[in-house]
């Protein structure tokens, strides 16, 4: 008897999982699907056909507007959206991992064939999207400039990571900084997330930090915690002119299970915060959370979440 009461409890146990696993991918499903179409809606409305967003495109950014277009790496592949025929178009399937669009070529990368931790930088052509020829083989990051790549590799004993300008006309690369292991881990292996002539801004889970070139300083956005089992998850990035908006969750890492991180909603360090890339002043200007992420339109910031999006103006930092 005890066995078999033992074996009914067993196949119970195994169905209460797969329900709760089951609900679980729905709702996934469910949330992502919402999160896409709320995206895709913002980014075709009529309004947007005249901007251009390439000064903001980051490797957090799966969109960016040129000439009427919004190219989009998107469930089906790298697509465009045509502003005035109001038609989609697949360029190509597949993942497009960090791109920016240039004229009529497309920057972008690709897993180096005998690494998992590398990546070929590679440049794809609009009018013949089978093309593509590889520019710089085997990098840890990288991002696009309008006629550069900014690009970063480790020595043989990952005690340097050098960052690198490669020149897109030229095709040569000289050499710009080198991150010495020595500093803060967050730094060393933090993922690069823009650059420029001016600041170069590198991401981890746990803060962001800004280098400037003009004076060789770097600053750090984070938050401190008196609890050891607190710390901030830096969900979005986006970037608009001087300013970088950070969204973030505070979470648990004592109530973090299987399901995942555990954030602490009411947490008055969640939100949005604008950091000055100049200064490295930082001010909190939405406290709430945002699991669709941020979005930069224009001189609009649009919040996602739960079936819906707030818009929040970047010169009043208001709802509006």
């Amino acid at each position: 008897m005890k066995k078999g009461k033992a074996f009914k409890a067993v196949i119970l146990g195994i169905i209460v999982v797969f329900l709760v696993c089951t609900v679980g991918y729905i709702l996934k499903e469910i949330f992502v699907a919402d999160t896409q179409e709320i995206l895709i809606d913002i980014l075709t409305k009529p309004e947007n056909v005249s901007l251009n967003t390439t000064n903001q495109k980051n490797r957090y950014s799966y969109y960016q507007i040129v000439d009427g277009i919004l190219y989009l790496d998107g469930e089906d592949g790298f697509c465009q959206y045509d502003f005035s025929k109001k038609e989609w178009k697949t360029i190509w399937s597949g993942e497009v991992n960090n791109y920016k669009v240039v004229g009529r070529n497309v920057f972008c990368m690709e897993p180096a064939d005998d690494s998992e931790e590398l990546w070929n930088v590679l440049s794809r052509d609009l009018d013949n999207f089978t093309e593509k020829k590889v520019l710089i083989e085997k990098v840890f990051d990288c991002v696009f400039g309008d006629d550069c790549i900014y690009y970063s590799c480790f020595d043989e004993n990952h005690e340097k990571r050098y960052i690198y300008q490669f020149d897109t006309n030229t095709s040569k690369s000289k050499t710009i900084f080198c991150i010495d292991s020595q500093v803060d881990d967050e730094i060393v292996y933090g993922e690069m997330v823009a650059a420029s002539e001016n600041y170069f801004v590198f991401g981890e889970n746990g803060g962001v930090w800004i280098y400037n070139r003009k004076t060789s300083q770097w600053n750090r956005f984070g938050m401190d915690f008196n609890e050891p089992n607190l710390y901030f998850w830096i969900h979005d990035i986006q970037i608009n002119q001087t300013d970088l908006y950070i969204q973030g969750l505070v979470c648990n890492t004592e109530k973090s299970g299987a399901a995942g991180y555990y954030v602490e909603e009411d947490a008055a360090e969640n939100g949005i915060w604008r950091v000055n890339l100049e200064t490295g002043q930082k001010k909190q200007i939405v406290n709430g959370i945002y699991y669709g992420g941020i979005y930069i339109l224009g001189d609009v910031l649009y919040a996602v979440d739960d079936g819906k999006y707030e818009r929040i103006s970047l010169w009043s930092y208001v709802k509006i």
